[in-house]
């Protein structure tokens, strides 16, 4: 999966890389979170409502559970960005924890099991992750490129 994940962003980076720029998640992350919980969750609490016994508890529970899949994606694209500014990344994950480090403090850059690069520090820390998805994300790896550090 990384090889052809390699191949595919190579000829795609760009030449020029500003000063400062985010990676943050597109609008269709909220789109989608909204959908999960207003869409689905509430088809799924309505259904609950109308049936009784087990099948209204199967609903209740189906229902409860695109409630918590689409908080969690609506927390990933407001909360999850990436702050690049010279040599100094600000790192926040979906639940509002911030990192910061300097471009050095990068020792590696891995891809998950889906393809998604993974920051990686000493001893295999992981400092935070990034996908094609987000804004930027091409910049960003040019950026890695430029500091040496390749996926």
């Amino acid at each position: 999966m990384s090889q052809l994940y390699r191949s595919e962003v190579r000829d795609d980076l760009p030449s020029e890389i500003p000063e400062s720029f985010t990676l943050k998640r597109n609008g269709s992350y909220i789109a989608m979170g909204l959908v999960l919980i207003v869409v689905f969750g509430g088809v799924m609490l309505l259904q609950g409502v109308q049936a009784s016994g087990q099948e209204a508890l199967q609903n209740f529970a189906t229902a409860a559970l695109c409630i918590v899949a689409g908080i969690i994606v609506l927390l990933a694209s407001i909360n999850q960005r990436i702050d690049v500014a010279g040599e100094h990344i600000t790192i926040r994950d979906i639940f509002g924890k911030t990192t910061e480090l300097n471009v050095g403090e990068i020792t590696g850059l891995r891809a998950d099991f889906v393809g998604s690069p993974k920051l990686l520090g000493e001893n295999g820390r992981v400092f935070g992750r990034f996908d094609r998805s987000m804004k930027n994300f091409a910049v960003m790896l040019s950026y890695l490129r430029k500091h040496n550090i390749h996926l």
